[in-house]
């Protein structure tokens, strides 16, 4: 049975369906197990919430606690979305704040084959998927090619809202690597094994977990961000000797 933690009130977690990973690469079941100082935000930036709100892409970064060395590093640039706030709008996320979990889950069974309304991030999201469309064809005439570019979502969805995500996916004609439907885990663990070069993600919350294993975008948008102008709590990175 799901369980929700304690720090994570937004997406359905106490419920029987189970959460899941769709994704080309194999990862340590460890991450699929429920795991239990500030960074002050440039005054003289434009905030995010205000580009959003002008249709531009925006968010506030922070850097990872632990940054990972370059010696460290594949050759690829692996980048993580969450999906509601971010690649999609936040309809649904609107439905849970102003219902419960079962409205919820209510709305996107019956509209699970709605394509949900594009989010802030989206024009970037479809960028990268045509980039890597390219890297497809490249591969299919030179088999050697080794793709540089991946793409993941991590989402505290479950089963059965995953399966919106996916129709909304293949209705905008794109692929990604991996996704994971977390089913209220804390992200931070998945993602330190995923080791994105960055993740977006509309909520405090997941940014402060995040932060600890790598660069995290917040993504000033929607319902979780409309009362709330408290700052995200991140530790500062840790020095890294040459």
């Amino acid at each position: 049975m799901s369980r929700r933690s304690r720090s994570q009130p937004l997406e359905p977690v106490e419920t029987s369906p189970t959460r899941d990973h769709s994704g080309k690469m194999s990862y340590p079941d460890a991450i699929i197990q429920d795991i239990r100082q500030p960074v002050s935000p440039d005054p003289q930036a434009t905030p995010p919430d205000e580009r959003s709100r002008l249709g531009c892409p925006a968010g506030r970064v922070y850097p990872a606690r632990e940054p990972v060395l370059p010696a460290q590093r594949e050759h690829s640039l692996t980048i993580a979305f969450d999906f509601d706030g971010v690649l999609a709008d936040d309809s649904s996320e609107r439905v849970y704040a102003e219902g419960d979990l079962q409205s919820f889950l209510i709305h996107e069974v019956d509209n699970m084959n709605i394509p949900a309304i594009g989010g802030p991030i989206k024009p970037f999201f479809m960028a990268i998927a045509g980039i890597q469309s390219l890297e497809t064809q490249r591969k299919e005439s030179d088999p050697i090619y080794q793709r540089r570019l991946r793409s993941s979502i991590v989402t505290a969805r479950n089963s059965p809202a995953d399966l919106r995500v996916l129709n909304t996916l293949e209705s905008w004609g794109v692929t990604v690597d991996d996704a994971f439907f977390l089913g209220g885990l804390e992200k931070g663990p998945v993602l330190s094994v995923l080791k994105p070069d960055i993740f977006f993600d509309d909520q405090k919350v997941h940014i402060e977990s995040a932060s600890k294993h790598t660069m995290s975008a917040h993504v000033v948008f929607g319902v979780r961000n409309e009362k709330s102008s408290a700052a995200i709590q991140v530790e500062p990175p840790a020095s890294v000797s040459p």
